[in-house]
C-alpha cells in the first residue's frame, strides 16, 4: 500500500492522479519502480515501446518465461489500484521468492506497460500491443493533440521506435501471463467476495461519430424550422443506451462527447461523440453496433441531419477494423 501511494504522488495535476504515456511523470515512474525490482532481485531493462522489465532467470536460459504485472501510465483522474497493482504485486511476489532463497524452473519477467490508455495518444494498449507482436500499422505517427507523434515521443523517453518490432515475444517461449487487477465493476463487492478468476475479457470496438446541422439564433429561429446537431445526438445516445440494455452480453458508452459553437444562445451546428461497444462475444458486439448505427442513422432523417462515421472522427482508434464505417 505503500508503493502505491508513492506511485499515486506521481501525476501531472494536482490533487489527481494522471500520469500519461511517455511524459515526465511516466518516466518518473519507471525510475521508481525499477529501485523496486532491483531490490527484488530482478534484471531491469526498458523495451522500444517504453515497457518497463524486470527478469529473473530460471533453472537454465532456455526455460520458458512466465509474465507477471500490468500497466503503469493511467487514466485522467485515475485511480490508485488501476494497472499499478499489478505492477506491485508481482514485484512482491519475487521479492517474497528471493527472502524464502526459492528458486523456479521458468523465467518470470515482471512488466510495467505503458500506453495502455489513451489519455494522450489517440491509440491504446501500445506495450502490450508491442510484446504481442500486434502493434497496428502507422501506429509511430499518431499525434497527442500537441502535435507530438509517437515515434518522437518515444524517442524523447529514450527509446528507440525503429526497433520497436524486436520487442515482440514468441509465444513458443512464454508460459503465459498472469495480471492481478482491481474490479472495474461493481459485481465482486455487491457479492461480498474478494478475489473472482476472470474467464472472458470483452472485445472492443469504437467509433467516432460526427453528427451536424445548422446553427441559428437561440431567438429568432423557430423550433419547426431547426436542426438542432445536439438534440439529434441526444437523442442517439439514448438509442444507444436502449440497444446495449436490450441486448443480452451488450455494453455500449459514450464517454466523450463535444458540440460547437458551443454558445448558450445559440443552436448547436456539430455534435462530435464516441461510442464504445464491448462484448465477451465478438457477434454480438458487432450486430450490437449495427442496430446503434441503424437507429442512429434514422434519427438524422428524421430531424434533417447528417450524419458520419469514421476514422476521421475517432477519438480512439476502433479495435475491430473490419467493423469501423
Amino acid at each position: 500500500m505503500s508503493r502505491l501511494d508513492q506511485l499515486a504522488a506521481i501525476t501531472s495535476v494536482e490533487g489527481e492522479i494522471s500520469r500519461f504515456y511517455l511524459t515526465r511523470e511516466h518516466a518518473a515512474a519507471v525510475k521508481l519502480i525499477s529501485g523496486w525490482m532491483t531490490e527484488a532481485g530482478l534484471d531491469v531493462a526498458v523495451d522500444p515501446a517504453g515497457t518497463l522489465i524486470g527478469r529473473k532467470e530460471g533453472a537454465t536460459r532456455a526455460a520458458k518465461t512466465l509474465l507477471l504485472g500490468s500497466h503503469i501510465d493511467t487514466v485522467a483522474n485515475a485511480g490508485r489500484f488501476d494497472g499499478c497493482l499489478g505492477v506491485v504485486v508481482a514485484i512482491e511476489a519475487m521479492a517474497e521468492l528471493r527472502r524464502l532463497g526459492r528458486s523456479l524452473p521458468y523465467s518470470v519477467e515482471v512488466v510495467a506497460f505503458g500506453g495502455a490508455e489513451a489519455s494522450r495518444f489517440p491509440t491504446m494498449l501500445v506495450g502490450a500491443r508491442v510484446l504481442a507482436g500486434g502493434a497496428p500499422p502507422g501506429v509511430l505517427d499518431v499525434a497527442d493533440s500537441d502535435g507530438v507523434t509517437l515515434r518522437q515521443a518515444l524517442t524523447e523517453f529514450g527509446c528507440d521506435p525503429d526497433k520497436i518490432s524486436d520487442a515482440a515475444r514468441r509465444a513458443s517461449d512464454l508460459l503465459g501471463y498472469v495480471e492481478v487487477h482491481i474490479e472495474h465493476g461493481l459485481v465482486l463487492q455487491g457479492e461480498g467476495v474478494s478475489v473472482g478468476v476472470v474467464t472472458m475479457i470483452s472485445g472492443e470496438s469504437r467509433f467516432g461519430v460526427e453528427v451536424r446541422g445548422m446553427a441559428g439564433h437561440a431567438s429568432t429561429l423557430p423550433m419547426k424550422v431547426r436542426r438542432d446537431a445536439l438534440s439529434g445526438a441526444a437523442e442517439m445516445l439514448l438509442a444507444i443506451e436502449d440497444v446495449a440494455r436490450s441486448t443480452a452480453g451488450l455494453l455500449a458508452t459514450v464517454g466523450k462527447f463535444s458540440i460547437k459553437p458551443g454558445s448558450a444562445g445559440v443552436v448547436p451546428e456539430q455534435a462530435d461523440f464516441c461510442v464504445d461497444v464491448r462484448s465477451p462475444i465478438d457477434g454480438v458486439r458487432r450486430s450490437g453496433w449495427r442496430e446503434i448505427d441503424r437507429r442512429a442513422r434514422a434519427i438524422a432523417r428524421l430531424r434533417r441531419l447528417t450524419y458520419t462515421v469514421g476514422p476521421k472522427f475517432l477519438f480512439v482508434e476502433s479495435t475491430d477494423r473490419n467493423t469501423v464505417i
